[in-house]
């Protein structure tokens, strides 16, 4: 089904997806509430867009859309998502009382990964503009960096080091008493920003934020969250994109109807998939290939040829054969696990989903509770596995590229650290 076509029937019967949306709302509502604590919780986000999704292929049932094979599957595997992901008890991670880690010289350490990545930051995607241009001007900036070779690679390193060198960067400025690195760290703030606006992505912004999250929650910021706090801010944030969508459409009327195209556009995956039995037609291959490909396929393990098309692209593909493009929608669990693993095992899959998410989620923040350069890893790694409902291999990928960035960087870091020690 077309996204034209979902569009016709959301607004045929608009009265019916409100019912599947309520009825999505408040299962969502019980299930995390108690659990987030904040609307910066990377996991916030994902939730909104599982909620979102609920609620398409709600929609699509009762409008006779899906058959009850997809139905019922689809059902199965956020349940056993659930199930995986509260089997480990939740809380919000300000409010979580877990000892801080505590390493010799760690600020010392921080201040120089700081400067590193910032600097190496600011470098990279300099060169970036010179060799690609400026993702707000071009067609799709999605497709700045997918180009393959040496601006591939910057791209997988700008994806890490903005949020590696934002974490250690608030660290440093509220620890250190080095009055050259706190006006540093505000002129890093002010060309990230510009940084940010320039990546065309409405949503980059909210980094800034989701950061400023972590340090609190590092440090034992265990005071209780207020509700109407985070209600404000999902305002401000509604209004703010509601506003930036006004400066590329015609009216304020228009802005506001994408907004709500692009949140209920969270579960288009499920639309693209179900209907038409569009998922029995996509190219078999294997599993192991699809998740891990992008790795065995970057330390040439395999060739790139032998990794199999992503889901959403197949999918897109398939509703849209006269477009010519290189991105789809994001294959969530249930489908990815319908697709790879059968009926049974997709149930499994998405448990092993949701279990992973879950333990790293309060296992590793007690294990990693650190203001420095260990809380930096559990920021980027949380960041990235938060979205493991949303696409495994997105999630893959994101991980190879803080590899990547790690073997490439530590060595600078290592180097400075030594030369700065001496001196102090």
């Amino acid at each position: 089904m077309t996204n034209e076509t979902f569009v016709l029937h959301l607004l045929e019967s608009f009265d019916i997806y409100l019912l599947s949306f309520v009825l999505s709302f408040v299962l969502y509502y019980w299930l995390y509430k108690g659990v987030l604590g904040s609307i910066f919780d990377p996991l916030t986000l994902q939730v909104v867009g599982s909620m979102f999704g609920f609620s398409v292929v709600l929609f699509l049932f009762f409008k006779e859309l899906i058959t009850s094979y997809y139905f019922t599957n689809y059902v199965l595997t956020q349940s056993a998502f659930f199930l995986g992901f509260f089997i480990i008890k939740q809380r919000p991670l300000a409010e979580s009382d877990y000892p801080r880690l505590k390493i010799n010289k760690n600020l010392l350490i921080t201040e120089t990964s700081f400067l590193v990545f910032s600097l190496l930051n600011i470098l990279l995607q300099i060169v970036s503009y010179v060799l690609v241009g400026i993702p707000l001007y071009k067609d799709s900036r999605l497709e700045t960096y997918m180009e393959g070779g040496g601006i591939g690679l910057i791209g997988r390193l700008l994806s890490v080091l903005v949020i590696l060198g934002l974490f250690t960067g608030v660290v440093t400025f509220f620890q250190t008493q080095k009055k050259q690195l706190k006006w540093y760290f505000i002129f890093y703030c002010m060309i990230s920003a510009v940084f940010f606006f320039l990546s065309g992505s409405r949503s980059s912004f909210i980094t800034f934020f989701i950061i400023f999250f972590f340090y609190k929650a590092m440090i034992g910021d265990t005071r209780k969250k207020d509700s109407k706090k985070n209600f404000y801010w999902l305002i401000v944030i509604t209004i703010a994109a509601i506003l930036i969508m006004y400066l590329k459409a015609d009216s304020l009327l228009d802005a506001s109807s994408d907004f709500l195209k692009r949140i209920v556009g969270f579960g288009d995956v499920y639309w693209a998939a179900y209907p038409e039995d569009n998922l029995s037609k996509i190219e078999p291959a294997s599993p192991f290939y699809a998740v891990f490909g992008d790795i065995l396929a970057s330390y040439r393990i395999v060739g790139w040829s032998d990794i199999p098309k992503s889901i959403g692209l197949q999918l897109f593909n398939m509703n849209y054969p006269y477009w010519d493009v290189t991105f789809g929608s994001n294959a969530r669990h249930n489908v990815f696990g319908l697709v790879y693993f059968g009926y049974i095992g997709s149930i499994l899959f998405s448990f092993i989903l949701g279990l992973f998410l879950g333990a790293f989620r309060m296992y590793g923040f007690k294990n990693m509770r650190n203001v420095g350069i260990v809380g930096m890893f559990y920021c980027v790694l949380y960041m990235r596995i938060a979205s493991i409902e949303t696409d495994i291999g997105f999630v893959v990928s994101e991980l190879n590229s803080l590899l990547m960035t790690l073997i490439l960087v530590f060595p600078f870091i290592m180097l400075l650290y030594i030369k700065i020690k001496k001196y102090e």
